[in-house]
């Protein structure tokens, strides 16, 4: 380059303040504008001005300083921070600039700018990592990675399948068919799903098959993204809001596929040879490095880019986000193996060098600019240092211009809690009536659904009035939920062939020997709830929850053994009855029951059995305990198996009934406490053997709480227990 001066081929325009080109100037702005000054001369005209604004005070020049507690409220500042400016002409509006440092920042800065800005032109492009293309080429890349062949067949993960039928491109172009997948995989408590389930339809058959080499990976990834893009309705009648979501995924698509078609001949080629694992994770860092560029004219509307690309640029207004330390300047000690010292000798580009860059084009850029305002985020949690970037500890310490200094502070709070009490209207009533109400009711009032109204009427509200029921999922361990369902499946199985018959020690003591036996009926249970076609993974809670499992069974069988011999009535049978009462000046007839677990016949007396694995209470003061309001959870089983012992009563009037339940948890002796036991005092306990002698008394508090719910005059309140929220699916809608 000097040669070429000195031929006179050649000029060289230097930009500089003289504020870091003085002599013993520490600024490293200044570091090679010394050099080149020296080595190249200045060919700028005459009366070209170097003291700029960076240095000359005046009264026309502003300087602010931001500290932010996060990186979105940075970009939630620019509606404020632009309408704060002085007003441009539109014209003119090219002379401001939102400048990000950080350049991920475009998408939540797109959607913070004000309805009325009029024209931007983006200068920097739209990360495709940042749209719902690579989200699906991400699910894609996960499918294929989690796939497994089995039995000569390929099986997929089912939070991959699921992940990819609910995506909103596949949804674009999917039928009923094929949306009707994701419930029955739900419904069916499906893992590893074969491609025969999955492939009922065209696009089916395109989305889930395995691909075997980098060229078919490549055809198959190609293939689904042609599809999807043929999604929407693409006719005349069209909104002008779809059209452009329209228009700008298929420019997305198209993206990709570049890249896709790129990497083609590499894929193809026969001189190199890699895994299809490998193939996918170059295709992915490609793909998270690019950017779509935006169309736009420089020079109409307010100007947003990145840091780099204000080079040689000057603006009267800017607007610049993430000045953090470590983000300015974004240096890195690069991969070399020349150590630094040697490096530095030598006059090899250091780390010190970039550093000198990035304040000159960080200086040179306030050169002629009035206003400027510098954001940073100032929350150091994690990694984060939450300093601002020395460039602007360098400014506040400057003789000339010292920048104002302004640190955000919220008054955080908690979302104040839903009005803990709403009015029973008429139409909730009628609701109610339709559902329960007389020979035609759509639905039976269940003990689950009285014990809820006793626990939290808010959430019986949600659950039954409403309808807000909880969404269906489904977990690949043995939860709660299903460990209950398990249990009780399994005691159905061993006494489902002996009805009538007599239960003898000798027949227990055979059923507890034989782990075998136990244990293949727990397999065969949970393999019937999650599916035979299942091929679910086991893991090693599923282990231990099997033999938590077996030493339930075998406790049960114990207590069983020490009321035999015994006769097997029947077990879960649905018994039903209607119960009369007045509301409101009108007869009513509220269908009522339930499935009962077991009925038994003991010692000559009828027993309505329910096998609990939670909290049961193991006795009561009164049987007002069990309808009292916003009660305790653990007198749930009892009003359950009261109620039972009613529904059965009510079909056959002439036997005598006893409440049984089995806590399974503490079924540790072999001595069964399954029995009520009612706690009057101190010094008097009695059990209730037969539920004639409290029928009146139970009937009539039952009475009293279906009255309360069907009452348009009772209020529905929140629990005051907050722990009954702890679990609760609606405790997002009470904000609690």
């Amino acid at each position: 380059m000097k040669r070429l001066q000195d031929q006179g081929k050649a000029c060289f325009y230097w930009d500089y303040d003289t504020s870091y080109i003085r002599d013993g100037n520490t600024n490293s702005a200044g570091l090679f504008m010394n050099r080149n000054l020296k080595v190249f001369r200045n060919d700028m005209p005459a009366d070209w001005q170097y003291n700029t604004l960076l240095s000359t005070p005046g009264t026309e020049v502003t300087r602010r300083i931001i500290g932010t507690a996060s990186d979105i409220v940075q970009v939630k500042l620019i509606p404020e921070l632009l309408g704060s400016l002085p007003t441009v002409p539109p014209e003119e509006a090219h002379h401001t600039a939102v400048i990000l440092v950080d350049e991920n920042l475009i998408v939540p800065l797109l959607t913070s700018l004000p309805g009325d800005i009029g024209d931007i032109n983006i200068t920097m492009g739209y990360p495709l990592k940042m749209t719902g293309v690579y989200s699906l080429v991400k699910h894609i890349f996960n499918l294929q990675r989690n796939a497994s062949a089995e039995r000569n067949e390929i099986l997929f993960s089912r939070r991959e399948v699921i992940d990819i039928l609910r995506h909103p491109l596949i949804a674009d172009v999917s039928g009923d068919e094929e949306k009707s997948i994701s419930a029955e995989i739900i419904s069916g408590n499906l893992f590893r799903i074969p491609t025969g389930f999955l492939c009922k339809t065209r696009l089916m058959e395109a989305v889930f098959r395995k691909s075997s080499t980098p060229s078919e990976f490549s055809d198959y990834l190609t293939n689904i993204l042609e599809i999807v893009s043929l999604g929407g309705s693409g006719d005349d009648q069209e909104d002008p809001d779809s059209l452009m979501q329209r228009k700008l995924r298929n420019e997305f698509i198209h993206s990709a596929l570049k890249t896709i078609s790129r990497l083609e001949p590499v894929a193809e080629s026969q001189a190199v040879t890699f895994r299809i694992d490998t193939y996918i994770r170059i295709l992915d860092k490609i793909l998270r490095n690019q950017s779509v560029p935006f169309t736009g004219e420089p020079l109409s509307g307010i100007q947003i880019m990145g840091f780099l690309e204000t080079r040689a640029l000057d603006f009267r207004n800017i607007i610049m986000l993430s000045v953090n330390e470590g983000a300015l300047p974004s240096v890195s000690t690069g991969s070399s193996f020349i150590p630094y010292s040697i490096r530095e000798a030598f006059g090899l580009p250091v780390i010190n060098h970039q550093e000198s860059l990035y304040a000159y084009h960080f200086f040179r850029l306030l050169h002629r600019a009035e206003n400027v305002t510098f954001v940073y985020n100032s929350d150091s949690s994690g990694m984060r240092t939450g300093e601002m970037s020395r460039f602007l500890t360098q400014m506040k310490y400057a003789r000339l211009i010292s920048p104002e200094t302004v640190t955000l502070k919220f008054d955080l709070r908690t979302s104040s809690p839903e009005n803990p009490e709403i009015e029973k209207t008429d139409m909730h009533r009628e609701r109610l009536l339709r559902l329960y109400s007389g020979d035609q009711a759509r639905s039976m009032l269940s003990p689950t659904a009285i014990n809820t109204w006793l626990n939290c009427r808010m959430r019986f509200y949600y659950r039954y009035i409403s309808g807000l029921k909880e969404p269906d999922q489904i977990s690949q361990e043995i939860d709660h939920a299903v460990f209950g369902q398990v249990l009780h499946r399994i005691m159905k199985e061993i006494y489902s062939g002996t009805p009538g018959k007599e239960i003898t020690p000798d027949y227990i003591d055979t059923l507890s020997g034989d782990t075998e036996f136990l244990a293949g009926l727990i397999d065969q249970t949970v393999d019937s709830i999650y599916g035979q076609d299942l091929r679910r993974p086991e893991s090693g809670n599923d282990i231990i929850i099997k033999d938590i499992l077996l030493a339930y069974l075998r406790r049960i069988l114990a207590a069983d053994r020490y009321i035999s011999p015994f006769a097997m009535v029947g077990t879960e049978k649905e018994y039903r009855f209607l119960l009369p009462l007045v509301s409101e000046g009108t007869e009513l007839r509220i269908r009522r029951g339930g499935s009962i677990d077991r009925i038994d016949r003991a010692g000559g007396r009828l027993r309505i059995v329910d096998y609990k694995t939670g909290e049961v209470a193991s006795r009561i003061a009164s049987l007002d305990d069990l309808f009292a309001d916003d009660r305790k959870k653990e007198f749930d089983g009892w009003l359950q198996t009261l109620l039972y012992c009613e529904a059965f009563l009510s079909n056959n009037p002439a036997e005598a009934v006893r409440p049984s339940v089995y806590r399974v948890k503490e079924l540790i002796d072999a001595k069964p406490d399954d029995a009520l036991k009612i706690k009057e005092d101190k010094n008097s306990e009695w059990i209730l053997e037969d539920y004639r002698t409290v029928r009146e008394t139970f009937m009539a508090g039952i009475t009293g709480v279906v009255a309360s719910i069907f009452s348009s005059g009772e209020p529905i309140r929140m629990t005051k227990t907050l722990s009954k929220c702890n679990y609760c699916p609606y405790r997002g809608l009470c904000r609690r």
